[in-house]
Parts: structure tokens; C-alpha cells; sequence
């Protein structure tokens, strides 16, 4: 995947594409997720977290770093090295996982966060959960945005100031067969 920057990422010039690499995160990777958090402004870390999140404590650090590859996944966008976005998933019990995923602010608008939750997406479905919940600020239009690109077909409802949505992992044609 490639971004384009000719929406103002910092120091792209017009036009050139900087290409982002996906792979998943392990419980080594506490750094990366420290990069994300740093790229993220206090409104963004807001929308995400439903809080406000000055830093990021070694309590959630410890929480969101403990991924097992089955229960708890997640996956890291890198460009030049540098760690853009995570999403993951966290398993919710049965066959339903809850869906996060959390773009530093330079790379928002330019499909990151939408490659994230394909990979995420796909992955649940390999792994056997049949549905994927968000819940995400009434405020989030970015967010929400991304939910209807990668899942057309969910259903969404209020929870006070939050949405929460959910996502069908139907099997694909090519699944079934």
C-alpha cells in the first residue's frame, strides 16, 4: 500500500507515495504502540479512547500490548519504519470480537486506517468470529466514514454520547465452495 501525501503530510512533496507495510504487532512491540499514541492529538486520543488520554498509561500500555494471536490481535501500518496506525481486535466471548483501530493524525484521510480494519476483518474471519463490534464517538465522522467502507452492510445504534456498531462476518462466495 502507498499514501498519497498531496493532502499535506509532512515533508511529501505533491503527488508522491510513501508506501505503508502492515504486519502484526506482538507483545514486544510496546514502542510502536508508544509511536501511534505520540502522532495522535488530544482530540483524536479523545474520539478513540472515548476519553480524554494525556498519556498513555502503563496499565492500558501493558492491556493493548498483550495480543495472543487468536483472543487479542492486532496489526501495526509502518511507513519508513515509523508506526502510523494499529487496529485490532479483542475477542468478546463465542464468536464476537470487539474492532479498534487508531491513526496518527499526518496519516488520517489517506486509506490507512481503512487497510487496518480490512486486515482485521479478514483475519476475525479466518480465525472464526462471525460478528466484529466498534463503539466509537457520535463524533467520530472519520471513524465512521471507515465503517461504512469496509462494512456496508452494519447496523449501528446509540448508546449516550457513543455509536456502537456491528459488523456480520458472513463467509465469503469463495469460502463457502
Amino acid at each position: 500500500m502507498s499514501a498519497d501525501t498531496s493532502e499535506g503530510h509532512g515533508g511529501g512533496m505533491p503527488g508522491h507515495m510513501i508506501p505503508v507495510a502492515l504486519r502484526e504487532l506482538d507483545a514486544t512491540d510496546g514502542g510502536l504502540l508508544d509511536e501511534v499514541f505520540a502522532g495522535m492529538s488530544a482530540e483524536s486520543r479523545a474520539l478513540r479512547y472515548l476519553t480524554p488520554m494525556p498519556v498513555l498509561h502503563e496499565q492500558t500500555r501493558r492491556i493493548l500490548s498483550a495480543v495472543d494471536g487468536c483472543r487479542h490481535v492486532a496489526v501495526v501500518a509502518l511507513a519508513h519504519g515509523e508506526a502510523i496506525g494499529i487496529a485490532r481486535m479483542i475477542s468478546l466471548g463465542g464468536r464476537r470480537a470487539e474492532l479498534a483501530v487508531e491513526v496518527a493524525d499526518d496519516w488520517q484521510g489517506l486509506g490507512v486506517g481503512t487497510r487496518l480494519a480490512l486486515w482485521i476483518r479478514d483475519r476475525a474471519a479466518r480465525l472464526g468470529y462471525t460478528e466484529l463490534v466498534a463503539e466509537s464517538s457520535a463524533r467520530n465522522h472519520r471513524a465512521h466514514a471507515l465503517m461504512d467502507r469496509v462494512f456496508p452492510d452494519h447496523t449501528a445504534h446509540r448508546e449516550g454520547t457513543d455509536l456502537v456498531f456491528t459488523f456480520s462476518l458472513a463467509p465469503s462466495r469463495t469460502d463457502v465452495a
